[in-house]
């Protein structure tokens, strides 16, 4: 909650106002962590408009019950920090 305060510009701090948003408050739903920054563009974005919808969630037939990996949003942001981190061997 104080995050989204800080972003909005409405927290108090050392008794001054801030005077403008640090960053742009666009998660009025939900928690932080159910969006991803981008410092490049200064945005902020849910987990879910990182994946295609089209292809969201489509099986061929005859999928083996064990084979299938239903998308979330906790697959989508740990697959993201997976490759992540392999991208720099962390």
């Amino acid at each position: 909650m104080q995050f989204k305060k800080i972003c909005n510009g409405e927290l108090d701090t050392m008794k001054q106002k801030l005077e403008k948003k640090i960053l742009p408050s666009t998660f009025d739903r939900g928690l932080i962590y159910d969006y991803i920054y981008f410092p490049e563009k200064n945005e902020w974005k849910h987990w879910m408009d990182l994946v295609n919808k089209d292809m969201l969630d489509q099986f061929p037939k005859g999928t083996q019950v064990q084979d299938i990996i239903v998308t979330t949003i906790d697959t989508i942001r740990y697959n993201f920090l997976q490759e992540f981190f392999i991208q720099h061997e962390i």
